[in-house]
């Protein structure tokens, strides 16, 4: 193999989350986390190899039940509400708010969106206690 093919087998961050379909965000956050295999060039730029990014993929799609749904589900709601956040960053509405009520009302909608999450992999049983918690932060 010749080193040409070799360099043409690593993708910059952003070719390998449009390869994998996601936010370059969130493959960050994979990689830092050690979910997937990352190389970081002299300047601290990663690299991904092709080959680890398709083993990555078919284990992700392998990946049965409630838990992979609600995982791609909240990974593309976080990359749409980013990608709006910074399309919409100079509406009037989103500069009225301090840094203050962003992070209370970002940790707001975190609580929101776990409860979401286990709301729709929840039992019968469990149904209950999770509007209890989603109408007390509602309050």
């Amino acid at each position: 193999m010749n080193e040409g093919r070799l360099q043409d087998r690593w993708l910059s961050l952003t070719a390998a989350a449009e390869r994998l379909g996601v936010h370059p965000t969130t493959l960050r956050r994979w990689a830092d986390a050690g979910d997937i295999t990352v190389m970081f060039t002299p300047g601290g730029h990663r690299r991904f190899l092709e080959s680890d990014l398709d083993e990555f993929a078919a284990r992700r799609r392998s990946m049965v039940g409630h838990n992979q749904v609600a995982a791609e589900w909240a990974d593309r709601a976080l990359q749409t509400t980013r990608q709006e956040i910074v399309t919409r960053s100079d509406e009037p509405w989103l500069n009225a708010f301090d840094n203050g009520a962003r992070d209370r009302n970002r940790r707001m909608g975190q609580k929101l969106l776990g409860l979401t999450m286990q709301y729709i992999s929840a039992s019968e049983a469990d149904l209950p206690v999770l509007q209890e918690q989603a109408h007390a932060l509602a309050q």
